[in-house]
């Protein structure tokens, strides 16, 4: 199964979320400790007040970057769920596909996966009035048309939302292995 690199919204948010967990409890922690009456010079005290609120800083910031994250692969997944369900289906050509460079290599930016680039698909279908329409798909973690059963059968599925076409998710699970060439030699 391919891996959409939406799940790296994912893996970001539980990381931020855990992160900013930690902090808040060290804060707590902390706030704990001076509150029990513990015997301590004035000085400490400012030191461990700081504490306290450098550390709650850290965690609410870690944790709305976290749950940031998090909502934003839940909206990519609730929008291709509720696009399977409720869009029009068509069968689509794939036409090409894109790789995008490393994040912070030479080459600009886009998202990276142990070192390998995103990829993106692109394809066409014909819609109900015959109209031919260019999509790409979000992108992809892993090479989709390396996974299929030939050159001969290069498909994907478009499902497109019913009152605005410009919505439109591209389902490429069950993508082929093909000789199509890079826009970039990244393979």
């Amino acid at each position: 199964m391919i891996r959409r690199a939406s799940i790296v919204f994912k893996i970001l948010g539980i990381i931020f979320l855990s992160l900013g967990a930690l902090f808040l409890i060290l804060s707590g922690v902390f706030f704990i400790v001076l509150s029990n009456g513990a015997e301590l010079k004035p000085d400490d005290i400012t030191a461990f007040n700081a504490l306290i609120f450098t550390f709650l800083g850290i965690g609410i910031i870690f944790a709305v970057l976290g749950l940031v994250f998090f909502l934003v692969w839940r909206h990519k997944e609730s929008k291709a769920a509720r696009l399977k369900r409720d869009g029009i289906c068509y069968d689509a050509e794939i036409t090409g596909l894109k790789s995008l460079p490393y994040m912070y290599g030479r080459r600009g930016f886009g998202f990276g996966y142990y070192g390998s680039p995103s990829f993106i698909v692109e394809c066409w279908y014909r819609n109900q009035e015959g109209k031919t329409c260019l999509v790409k798909s979000d992108g992809l973690l892993m090479n989709p048309l390396f996974f299929g059963k030939g050159k001969d059968n290069l498909k994907a599925k478009v499902y497109v939302d019913r009152d605005d076409p410009k919505d439109y998710y591209v389902d490429v699970t069950d993508g082929q292995q093909s000789d199509i060439k890079f826009d970039n030699d990244y393979r």
